[in-house]
């Protein structure tokens, strides 16, 4: 994927793509089953997935800021 080549259904995932680094931001590289081409039991189950990892990412920031007051 490049400028003069876009994003195809076939391009690999955001996650085999560099990120730029910044300085006080924490990144998260999550290994996540491709729903491409699967059934729609299989996208619910990567859904779910996702949900929860970002329910417990949400209460584990917030806890770390309760710690800051």
């Amino acid at each position: 994927m490049t400028p003069s080549k876009p994003a195809t259904s076939s391009s690999p995932w955001a996650l085999e793509t560099p990120v730029p680094y910044s300085l006080g931001k924490r990144h998260l590289n999550w290994q996540i089953d491709d729903p491409a081409g699967q059934g729609v039991d299989a996208v619910r189950l990567i859904r779910n997935e996702i949900r929860g990892r970002i329910k417990k990412l949400y209460y584990r920031t917030r806890l770390l800021s309760m710690d800051r007051i």
